[in-house]
């Protein structure tokens, strides 16, 4: 946790808001990083849990469960039906993607939907 309190390590407003992502995006398990991934694959106006839930192969009150936990960490927005990242999250998950982080994703089939989708 120390080293989060560094943040600003660089000298331009990109990477000072990439790394603070990184930070909360490392502390994310397996599951939650799936569904920060699939959220980043939907539109920017974001999906509701049933399109998150089929994304993940997972049931509707998991998706719901996933999508909760990301808004309690502050990486979604959730009403409990509908699921939107802000616009520099949803830059920021597409970047996980390209980025082969969906590798780490072992609920889902995660990194084909971030292969094909972006």
């Amino acid at each position: 946790m120390l080293d989060a309190l560094k943040i600003p390590r660089r000298d331009n407003v990109d990477d000072n808001v990439a790394e603070s992502f990184a930070v909360s995006y490392g502390m994310l398990d397996a599951d939650l990083q799936a569904a920060f991934h699939a959220l980043g694959q939907c539109a920017p106006s974001g999906a509701p849990v049933a399109g998150v839930a089929a994304m993940l192969e997972v049931d509707e009150y998991d998706a719901r469960d996933l999508l909760r936990a990301l808004a309690m960490v502050s990486l979604a927005e959730f009403d409990g039906e509908r699921a939107e990242l802000h616009p520099l999250l949803f830059e920021y998950a597409g970047v996980c993607a390209q980025s082969g982080r969906q590798s780490r994703c072992r609920r889902c089939r995660c990194g084909m939907w971030c292969t094909l989708l972006v």
